[in-house]
């Protein structure tokens, strides 16, 4: 009895198309998917998007939809370095709501440009 024997994920996948084929089902079978869910998630979301507005992959909506997220992106890696570091500190969200409505109130009540 060899070691592959008794642990089916010590098996070598086979080169070639039919060896990734048998290695993603032996994957499958014991429940280690990595991001296939995620990936199938991203997907289903797209297909229900796309198929509820024809205008959703137009170059203006891709525009407002980066423009959107840049704010969020910008805070996102601000967090992760800071938890690279190891310092665990989750009060970002707090901190940029508060600034926001500060901006919101200088805005609308001084006339204050963003």
């Amino acid at each position: 009895m060899t070691v592959s024997d008794l642990d089916p994920r010590l098996v070598g996948d086979q080169p070639g198309l039919a060896g990734a084929w048998a290695g993603f089902r032996r994957r499958l079978a014991q429940g280690e998917l990595g991001t296939l869910p995620v990936i199938v998630g991203i997907a289903v979301i797209w297909a229900i998007f796309w198929l509820a507005n024809d205008r959703f992959l137009t170059p203006g909506n891709i525009t407002n939809l980066l423009l959107q997220l840049a704010a969020v992106g910008t805070i996102s890696i601000g967090v992760v370095l800071v938890l690279l570091l190891g310092e665990i500190d989750l009060s970002v969200g707090a901190l940029s709501g508060l600034a926001a409505a500060v901006m919101a109130v200088l805005n609308v009540k001084q006339g204050w440009p963003g």
